[in-house]
């Protein structure tokens, strides 16, 4: 699949939106679909345990460990988001994400104060910055250049919630930036 025919023109502005529903219960590891702007199914992620025993651990120390897989509409992976964050670490964490086509990338929580949403993505040897500050709904996606590239919004505090993805460049593909929204959604 081709990321550049998931975007239409607006102008001269390129745009896409996407669109999923969260589970209720943060645990869950059933699939996620993930919508375009034509309300057609792109794709899917889901939350996962490495074992058994990380998810009874996950139980007693909430959010212990965050392992995210991606998938294309047709089933095939794409991305494996998994938890490298040391066992001594008690603020933040850390995460590489392994693409399909074999190129890793990073995420890492740079959040210092809760109401300050910080974290920082080393894509494709740049580093980006996803920030969300206190009372506000979005969370935007910026380069090193303070670029926008994406903003990722909720219409609801309470379930059924639906997030929105407008992602304004194809720099950075609408399953990497869905991934990164729903391990910081887990991890809140």
């Amino acid at each position: 699949m081709n990321i550049s025919n998931l975007y239409f023109e607006r102008g001269e502005e390129k745009m896409a939106l996407y669109t999923y529903k969260p589970h209720f219960y943060k645990k869950s590891t059933k699939e996620i679909e993930i919508f375009d702007e034509n309300h057609k199914r792109i794709g899917s992620m889901q939350r996962y345990y490495k074992n058994k025993w990380m998810r009874v651990v996950d139980h007693f120390i909430d959010e212990y460990e965050v392992n995210l897989k991606a998938f294309y509409a047709d089933g095939d992976s794409l991305i494996n988001v998994v938890d490298i964050t040391p066992f001594t670490k008690i603020i933040g964490g850390e995460w590489k994400i392994e693409r399909a086509d074999g190129e890793n990338n990073r995420i890492s929580d740079k959040t210092k104060i809760k109401t300050h949403i910080r974290y920082e993505l080393q894509y494709k040897e740049k580093n980006y910055l996803f920030t969300k500050d206190i009372g506000d709904r979005t969370m935007r996606l910026r380069d090193e250049s303070n670029t926008l590239h994406a903003e990722i919004t909720y219409d609801n505090m309470l379930p059924p919630m639906t997030i929105t993805v407008k992602n304004h460049s194809e720099e950075i593909d609408v399953w990497t930036i869905v991934c990164v929204y729903y391990l910081y959604s887990l991890r809140t």
